[in-house]
């Protein structure tokens, strides 16, 4: 514990807070203080205090739950066979891509995030001018839950995509895209 007079020593009063929430708990946060002439003279934590050691406490647990919930949509992620990305707008960045796009469309992760227009050279010749509706119609906030296109995988192959999204606002402005993309090449093959 850092001292008022600037020096560590044993706190003089300490509050504690369980990190936790039902039956799931991480933790202690521990929270004293020692003031050089004394607790006696300051008396213990105000109600206020506590209620801000309980708060920080609460915040602290749903931040572990965020965390437990991200490490397990990446390790699904990770693993799936459909293409997971997101995309900030208006710029058409890629923040993240999973592994499925190497098998999807022939391009590793790190190539879609380094060159932010390169599912405008995938997408098929005939789809472009859908891909440029679609795009406008997507900054103006305006999205299908679902796209169906054709692109040119990296090995030249024509393949189909189906895409569902998911349209992330900050005010009244798209600021972003999450999509789930799927090959349903061969679900195309059997219906023709």
């Amino acid at each position: 514990c850092y001292t008022a007079g600037g020096e560590w020593g044993k706190p003089a009063d300490v509050l504690q807070a369980e990190i936790a929430s039902g039956e799931q708990s991480y933790g202690i946060i521990e929270v004293g203080y020692r003031h050089p002439q004394g607790a006696e003279q300051f008396g213990s934590f105000l109600k206020e205090e506590k209620d801000l050691v309980e708060s920080v406490a609460l915040r602290l647990f749903h931040l572990k739950e965020k965390t437990v919930a991200e490490e397990a949509f990446s390790q699904i992620a990770e693993v799936s066979p459909d293409m997971f990305y997101m995309m900030s707008l208006p710029e058409g960045i890629y923040q993240y891509v999973n592994p499925a796009s190497t098998k999807l469309f022939g391009y590793q992760p790190e190539e879609f995030i380094n060159e932010p227009k390169l599912i405008q050279q995938i997408i098929h010749p005939e789809w472009h001018e859908y891909f440029a509706r679609e795009w406008k119609r997507l900054l103006s906030g305006e999205i299908p839950p679902t796209y169906e296109y054709k692109i040119i995988h990296k090995n030249g192959e024509e393949r189909w995509m189906n895409q569902r999204n998911v349209l992330l606002f900050e005010g009244d402005r798209p600021a972003a895209i999450w999509g789930i993309v799927t090959d349903v090449t061969e679900n195309r093959k059997i219906l023709k």
